[in-house]
């Protein structure tokens, strides 16, 4: 019977302890908001409570609740959510087969722009998008129409899904430029055969799309699709240009106002722990979609990492 060498211990209860500590700073942020959000406002007063309060209670998270307005909000943002990944899945997929497979003048030029948005600040954007939706003239026939008539007309997409779903749509969403990346990388990889025997058989360019290339792909598309729903789940900067009224939760959440003043002393006495504790709760309910998702998507999701990782 061999002897396990003080080495091979060693070596293993250094990887342990490595492992438990980048897993504890992981999941330092999350055991803070548990430990906060099921505690009372005492307990932040308590130096003897660091991470088991005494008083456990579920209060915080009913003035949360109610102040989120959580059920409206939640299905608000999970449909623009759902709706935005969708289409930036689908136009992110053709564009991107469209750099892989076809060749034209100014593809090289045109792809360079595509990669030159990942260096191009939003904030720089910001006002140019507000103003073409909050005065949208399509084609530019409300201004013909005015100077002809004297007499033109405009659209009002603000507070509406129409902004982040039409970019979506046409490619210019949220990290698009990445996606298109890398669709584009992984349909450049795929074997030409495959078209060859689909123009065999009479498909055209759009068939061949949808019924060879996608159903092959399937694994970076829903990676796409995850990574895209979580960054338009998380997305301040555009639902906080786009809506100042029914805001997705995301900026319900930043600009969360709960009155905890004191009434009997004229309302000049703020409880900022009493504001602390509920914010925890109100940050929990708004992770509690995408870390559901993730439960029951996790395995797929992991498959197609290494899928994609075995095709690149």
């Amino acid at each position: 019977m061999s002897k396990i060498k003080p080495q091979n211990i060693l070596s293993k209860v250094f990887v342990y302890i490595m492992v438990c500590a980048v897993a504890f700073i992981i999941l330092y942020p999350m055991i803070y908001m548990v430990s906060m959000a099921i505690r009372e406002a005492d307990d932040m007063l308590d130096p003897a409570v660091i991470w088991i309060p005494k008083h456990l209670t579920s209060e915080n998270f009913k003035l949360a609740f109610e102040a989120l307005d959580y059920g409206t909000s939640v299905f608000r943002t999970a449909f623009l959510t759902l709706a935005c990944s969708l289409l930036q899945c689908f136009s992110t997929a053709l564009v991107g087969y469209g750099f892989a497979r076809f060749k034209f003048k100014g593809n090289n030029l045109l792809f360079m722009i595509v990669l030159f948005t990942f260096m191009v600040p939003t904030q720089i954007i910001s006002m140019p998008l507000f103003l073409t939706y909050r005065n949208f003239d399509f084609a530019g026939l409300g201004g013909l129409l005015e100077r002809l008539t004297g007499t033109g007309f405009s659209f009002n997409f603000i507070n509406t899904p129409v902004p982040m779903m039409a970019s979506a749509f046409f490619g210019t969403g949220i990290r698009a430029g990445l996606f298109i990346y890398i669709f584009r990388q992984s349909f450049k990889n795929a074997p030409r055969e495959l078209e060859e025997a689909a123009s065999i058989d009479g498909c055209g360019s759009v068939a061949t799309f949808f019924k060879i290339m996608i159903p092959n792909s399937l694994a970076i598309l829903l990676v796409a699709f995850l990574f895209s729903l979580v960054w338009y789940w998380n997305d301040y900067f555009y639902s906080a240009i786009f809506y100042n009224q029914s805001r997705p939760l995301s900026v319900t959440l930043a600009n969360l106002n709960i009155d905890f003043s004191d009434s009997s002393k004229g309302g000049t006495t703020i409880f900022v722990n009493d504001i602390l504790v509920v914010k925890q709760a109100a940050a929990l309910l708004y992770i509690a979609p995408i870390l559901t998702l993730y439960l029951f998507l996790q395995k797929y999701f992991v498959e197609s990492i290494e899928r994609i990782g075995i095709v690149g």
